[in-house]
C-alpha cells in the first residue's frame, strides 16, 4: 500500500503521481492524498512535527498497542496512521488518537493494511528470539 500526501500544483500532477506509484513492483493500492496548493510554510510544517511527535507519545504511553508498528504522518494538522494492524489493534490505535487531545489534529485517516492474528504472532516471534 502506498500512501501519497503533500501538495501539487495541480489536477494533472496529482494524477501523473498516483500513476506512477501504482506502476512500482508490490504496489497493491494507493491512497492518494494529494491537494492542490502551495507548499505550506515553515510554521505549519514545525506544527505538523510536533503533532506527529505527541501522537508518537500517545502509541508509546498505551502499553497494549505495538507503537513502533504504525508509522506516524501529519500533513495540514491531518494525521496519517498507516501500518499492519491486526483489525483489533487498528481500531484501538485510531480510538487512542482520535480521542486524544493533542492540539491541532483536524482529523485522523487510517491507512492500515489488516492482518490476522497468525500473522501478527509470525512477524512478532523472530523479534522475541
Amino acid at each position: 500500500m502506498v500512501l501519497l500526501t503533500g501538495q501539487v500544483n495541480s489536477d494533472n500532477e496529482r494524477a501523473i503521481a498516483e500513476r506512477f506509484a501504482k506502476s512500482q513492483d508490490n504496489v497493491k493500492s494507493v491512497v492518494n492524498d494529494l491537494t492542490i496548493a502551495p507548499e505550506p510554510s515553515l510554521t505549519q510544517r514545525a506544527k505538523d512535527q510536533l503533532i506527529t511527535t505527541q501522537v508518537r507519545a500517545v502509541l508509546v504511553q498505551a502499553k497494549d498497542v505495538h507503537s513502533s508498528a504504525v508509522h506516524i504522518v501529519t500533513q495540514n494538522g491531518v494525521v496519517y496512521l498507516m501500518g499492519r494492524l491486526t483489525l483489533a489493534e487498528g481500531n484501538r490505535v485510531s480510538n487512542l488518537v482520535s480521542t486524544s487531545q493533542v492540539s491541532g489534529v483536524q482529523k485522523v485517516v487510517k491507512v492500515f493494511e489488516t492482518i490476522s492474528e497468525e500473522d501478527l504472532q509470525r512477524l512478532v516471534a523472530p523479534s522475541r528470539r
